[in-house]
């Protein structure tokens, strides 16, 4: 256990500085300092919160003597504060979409803005991101974190403070409430991939590139109708590689509604791509690699250009998207260009496979269906996603198969303190599908107690399931100290997956009927998280035979 938390340790403090998905402010002290500039911070922070406590105990009124709090939901739907200040816990975004009008406070967390804020802003221990089509209208105060303006525009005055102890003023003025707010949803560009560069720069690592260096800009959506047109794209190096990579997109915008937009775009690109993003991001796997000598990812070439349309959606209640593609290009193997590690040096990175070279053309269907909220430290709600491919000599392809993917995703929260979140999905593939589209299981974000891609098939089934406990239920014990576990998070999981081969010749529906409960892979297991239960570290055991335990450590949620 005592090795287990110095790893963890260790490795959150030097992956601090190359983790830029997630800007981490610096240090600061655990004493209030006393110099005079720190003084008035700690002022504007006091008048800031004791505003929106006043605010909020204006809607409600004063809380009669041995009541019990109002529900969090029913608070959400009558707080209209008159300035509207809103208060979170955590990271937040607010997308093309959001119009909020008040004041923001947003602590131990990032704020990233691609809508518009009517107010101030004040983000501590943490930094706010203004991206491009997102507008501050109002001061923006910055505390143990940095404000990055991305293309977007900010009004008001901004200001950057480090080395302030915000947690013990904090908490002498916390809110009597937390007041939820309901965040319309993120439209990711592949449905079955997590990779969104959400900064303009970033440095990877991984064991067919090495170092390499990526700047670009994503997608926007405009919502307003204000501008037609968007374009985006990304240019980066591979320096073991030695070949510039990179992505240029266009696409033509028709809002049809104040909720709806249909859009036409295309792009061309030349790719390191990989089919492992769904179960572990891109630089939670770099910083693996550069530290650990892991690298669970496996890569290929894919170079060409596609052509596609699409149709969003997004309501208060859900938001969806379905895409239709066609995708011409070529794809070709990788092979290792480094086997050097910060750390572990004994150890040597896997073999990246080979694949199924050849000009591949094919017809894509996708579709995206959330209602997720960004709740304090949680998440509520669906997610829905799923692709169709069909590949062809039909479209000039050296490839013929048709493959599909379902996933879902449930959020339950079932008190304030704990909450349930699962996942299911299924993959079946027609035909003779390319070794770089088969279904791997195995390892970290699928079955986290048996080896790395262990199991291989063209029929795949997988379900997770976790208990999450929040530490602070665990102050109604006497004997333990109030704030011992505020900070963490107790995860109980089971993961249990299958995949099979059946005749390239059967239906997408054929193939599944002949699985027994014995074929089944399951791994149980508990772990600590942090707060909002992204970052943990994990205990497994498989069930199939008598086996060890498997430690692992994770920075990012697995689903």
């Amino acid at each position: 256990m005592v090795w287990s938390r110095t790893i963890l340790l260790i490795f959150l403090i030097l992956s601090l500085p190359l983790y830029t998905d997630a800007q981490t402010p610096k240090p600061y002290e655990n004493h209030r300092p006393q110099d005079p500039e720190t003084g008035r911070l700690n002022k504007i922070i006091d008048d800031f919160i004791g505003k929106i406590e006043r605010e909020i105990l204006w809607q409600i009124g004063p809380e009669p003597e041995g009541t019990i709090a109002p529900d969090t939901t029913e608070l959400h739907i009558s707080f209209r504060s008159r300035e509207g200040a809103i208060h979170f816990n955590g990271d937040v975004s607010i997308d093309h979409r959001d119009r909020i009008e008040g004041n923001i406070v947003v602590r131990n967390g990032s704020l990233t803005v691609r809508g518009q804020i009517k107010g101030d802003v004040l983000v501590l221990n943490g930094n706010a991101v203004i991206e491009t089509g997102g507008m501050i209208q109002g001061r923006v105060t910055a505390v143990n974190g940095r404000i990055y303006n991305i293309g977007g525009t900010i009004t008001g005055p901004t200001e950057e403070m480090d080395g302030v102890d915000i947690d013990l003023v904090y908490k002498e003025r916390r809110p009597a409430y937390r007041v939820p707010y309901r965040l319309s949803h993120d439209f990711q560009e592949d449905f079955t991939v997590r990779d969104i560069a959400l900064h303009p720069f970033r440095l990877g690592f991984n064991r067919v590139e090495g170092f390499s260096v990526n700047a670009g800009s994503r997608k926007n959506l405009y919502w307003d109708g204000s501008m037609a047109l968007s374009l985006y794209g990304q240019v980066g190096y591979a320096f073991k590689a030695h070949r510039w990579r990179g992505k240029l997109g266009a696409t033509r915008q028709f809002m049809t509604s104040d909720e709806a937009l249909i859009e036409i775009g295309g792009e061309v690109y030349s790719l390191t791509d990989t089919q492992d993003a769904w179960f572990i991001g891109r630089s939670e796997n770099d910083l693996a690699a550069f530290f650990f000598h892991r690298d669970y990812r496996d890569y290929y070439n894919r170079e060409g250009f596609s052509i596609y349309a699409g149709h969003y959606f997004n309501s208060k209640s859900f938001s969806s998207h379905v895409r239709l593609q066609y995708l011409n290009e070529l794809h070709a193997g990788m092979k290792n260009r480094t086997d050097w590690a910060l750390f572990v040096r004994d150890r040597s990175y896997r073999l990246n496979p080979a694949i199924n070279e050849g000009r591949m053309n094919a017809m894509r269907l996708a579709f995206h269906l959330s209602s997720v909220e960004q709740r304090p430290r949680r998440l509520h709600g669906w997610n829905v996603l799923g692709t169709a491919e069909y590949s062809s000599p039909a479209l000039n392809s050296e490839f013929d198969y048709t493959q599909y993917i379902f996933d879902i995703r449930r959020y339950q929260p079932i008190s304030e303190y704990d909450n349930i979140n699962l996942r299911f999905r299924a993959g079946s593939s027609e035909g003779d599908v390319p070794i770089q589209k088969i279904y791997e299981l195995g390892g970290l974000g699928t079955l986290p107690a048996y080896p790395h891609k262990a199991f291989f098939g063209n029929r795949m089934l997988l379900l997770n399931a976790e208990y999450v406990i929040r530490g602070e239920i665990f102050s109604q014990l006497s004997f333990i100290p109030h704030d011992a576990f505020g900070g963490l998070t107790l995860l109980f999981f089971i993961d249990t997956g299958w995949t099979g081969n059946a005749d390239p010749k059967y239906g997408a529906l054929k193939g599944f009927g002949d699985l027994s409960l014995s074929e089944l892979k399951t791994s149980i297991g508990f772990g600590l998280g942090s707060r909002n239960g992204n970052s943990r570290l994990g205990f497994a055991w498989r069930t199939d035979r008598e086996s060890s335990v498997v430690v692992f450590l994770r920075i990012d949620r697995p689903f």
